[in-house]
Formats: structure tokens, sequence, C-alpha cells
């Protein structure tokens, strides 16, 4: 299975979390005469501002308010005095607001940072913000491009008939299928939202069916049962619905991503339905997004959805007159990429052609910028993105 969240995890760095967790002396921060919730080399950097004892030759303004602003979310949320990569990212992402440096945004502001502990060490963002945007392109572009070639021209050597593909399910070969992990369907145990059991796991040996995922994966503050369960249903009455529409295979659901296919999660939900055919080009993907954040906008509006029969009836049975229908009267009055959707890909393309916006006009700058901070959105209960790298 593809899935959209890719988590890597080694080992060695696994065990000094651990370590750190469980054998550092605790922290007291004598402001509020509670455990610290930053390190406390940071915490002595946060006194010295606050007192003006350190040197703006050593942290510039930008730095302290950074600082200031660290200590004050830390101890909102409750961050870990151990947890040093949050702590880092959290800075950095305060420091670009204070900043207000257009010309650091594009072309990094790593080289600036004065203090080594707050250097941020998780990659991938490290190298966004050290090397700015228009850095990244200038490197990253290249490197994949000369990654992909690699991948393409490797794979032609092998069989010039062969080709990349983006696609929901594909029939594989016999001569495909000979070793025990072509046989092998890792996955764990997924279940059905509406019957609230375990959905059937699919026997590699039985089929020449191969399939791809596109999983969303969505948190929530206080995650439970009753919250992540009613989510499904609502994306099932957009993302699902949409779906039969956007992505024509039919095969993939006779082994995976039937309506209400979901996992719980430690952080809120994992939602199985949707197939790789959303990560084939921007506009599925831009499309994917967009429900989606509708999805969430009517959960949190508390907007009435389809029966449940009817949503299963509809995705299952790849009803599309029935879907179109049901679509028309909930959504698509209110947001006109539904009603592209019910077109198919090709009204798709023209509506983002056209880049129309919905009547209720979601803010997704504000959405990413809450999911990066880890703020929910609304009333308390309510959904908000997390990243998941």
């Amino acid at each position: 299975m593809v899935i959209i969240v890719v988590m890597i995890n080694g080992s060695n760095t696994l065990d000094r979390r651990k370590y750190l967790s469980d054998g550092e002396e605790v922290v007291i921060d004598f402001s509020t005469g509670e455990r610290a919730t930053i390190r406390q080399d940071i915490l002595e950097i946060k006194e010295q501002i606050e007192t003006g004892t350190i040197s703006e030759e050593y942290l510039a303004e930008a730095d302290q308010k950074a600082v200031m602003s660290l200590y004050e979310y830390a101890n909102k949320h409750q961050l870990s005095d151990t947890d040093k990569r949050m702590q880092q990212l959290v800075y950095n992402l305060y420091k670009i607001k204070y900043q207000q440096d257009a010309a650091l945004v594009l072309f990094g502001n790593g080289y600036l940072n004065s203090y080594p502990d707050l250097i941020l060490e998780m990659e991938g963002i490290a190298f966004l913000l050290n090397f700015g945007i228009a850095g990244f392109i200038l490197y990253v572009g290249p490197f994949l491009a000369i990654f992909l070639y690699a991948v393409y021209k490797g794979i032609k050597k092998i069989n010039p008939d062969l080709n990349i593909m983006c696609k929901a399910s594909a029939y594989v070969d016999e001569d495909q299928l000979k070793s025990e992990e072509a046989m092998l369907f890792g996955c764990s145990t997924d279940y059905n939202v509406y019957t609230m059991s375990e959905n059937p796991k699919p026997e590699g040996d039985k089929t020449n069916l191969r399939t791809t995922g596109c999983h969303l994966h969505i948190g929530y503050d206080n995650p439970n049962v009753d919250t992540s369960t009613c989510l499904v249903k609502y994306l099932d009455s957009i993302l699902g619905i949409c779906s039969i529409f956007l992505d024509e295979d039919t095969d993939r659901r006779k082994l995976y991503g039937k309506a209400g296919c979901f996992r719980l999660t430690s952080y809120g939900v994992e939602y199985r339905v949707l197939s790789g055919a959303f990560i084939r080009n921007k506009i599925m993907t831009e499309t994917m997004y967009d429900l989606m954040y509708i999805a969430i906008h009517e959960f949190n509006s508390c907007r009435p959805i389809p029966p449940d029969n009817i949503i299963q009836n509809i995705i299952d049975g790849n009803d599309k007159q029935l879907g179109a229908m049901m679509l028309m009267k909930y959504y698509a009055k209110r947001y006109p990429v539904v009603n592209a959707a019910i077109g198919g890909i090709e009204y798709i393309k023209n509506y983002y052609k056209a880049n129309v916006e919905t009547e209720d006009n979601i803010n997704k700058e504000i959405l990413n910028l809450h999911s990066l901070l880890g703020v929910p959105i609304g009333p308390s209960n309510t959904i908000h993105m997390n990243i998941l790298q």
C-alpha cells in the first residue's frame, strides 16, 4: 500500500529519546514553581532576557522574542523539557515571524542562529529554513529531477516496456508473484465505521490484484472514538462520494477502501477510503485537500449529512446517480468544487483553471498555520490537521 504519510524512526533515536525521558533530572521553572517545559539552558536564556542581562550581539531582538514565545507556547501546550526538536521547531517558526524579512524567507536564515541548541535538527524543515524557498527550489528541484530520472532509466534498463505509473489498482503478472513477500498484504486490521467491526483482511495468494491507497491522517485535541468515527462519516459523505466521480477505478474496493474504512490513531483517525489516484497529479491532490477541508468545516458546523446506508450504497456500489443527488442536495449549492467534482476530472480541471473559490471560503493559510503550531480551530473538540513527517 502507498500511504500519504511516511514515518521513519531509527532505533538509535528511539533509544536516545527514552533515555532522555527516563534519565534526565527534573528541571524546575522557578517562575511557576513547576517542572519546566523547555530545556534548562533555554530557560536560563529566557531568564536573562527578562532581566535584560543578555546582549543583542549574542541573540538579536527577533531571537529573543522567539525564545519568549517558545516559553509561552511550551507552557500552554505542556511540552516536555526533553523534547528538544519540538522546541527547536517552535522557536524557529516564531523567529521567522519576528524577523519580518522577505529576503530571509527567500534565501534562508539558518546562519543567523547564534545559539547552537536552537539550530533546527529536523532535516527536511531545516533544509527549507536554512536555504530559504529559493535555495530549496534550486537545490532540491534538480536533486529530485536527477533521482527520478535515474529511477526511470533503471527501470527501462531492466525492461524497456516498463514505466512508472500512479493508479488505484492493477493486475500483476504471475511471474511477478512468485515470492512469499509478493503474496503478503502487511497492513494491520482496519474497521468499518458503519458496523464498527473489522474489515476482512485481503489474501494476497487469492488474487493478482494489487492496490495503492492515499490515506489521510487527521489529528485533533483530546482524541476519542466518538469524534473520530463521526468525522469519518463526514469525510465519506463528501470525499468518499466525490471519489467515485474522480477515480474511475472500481477494482480496488474488492480489497481495500470500502465506505467507512478507518483506523483509530493516538492523535485522531486515519481515513483509508481513497486510492492512490489522488496523488496522480496536482489537481487530484488539490481537490482531495479542498474536499477534506470542506468535510472538516461541515463537521465543525454540525451540518446534516446523508443517511449511513445511503453513503455506503453510493461508495461501495459506485452509484453515481444516487451520489450526484446526495451531493447536490447537501453540498453542491454551497461549494462549487463539489459541483465540479460531480462532472468528473475534466470539470475539476476547468474549475481550478478558473480559480473559483467556494462561497464558504475556508482560509487555508490559517488552517495550515494552526496545524503547524498545533492550535485547534474553533471551539473545543473541533478538528485541526497535524503535520506528520
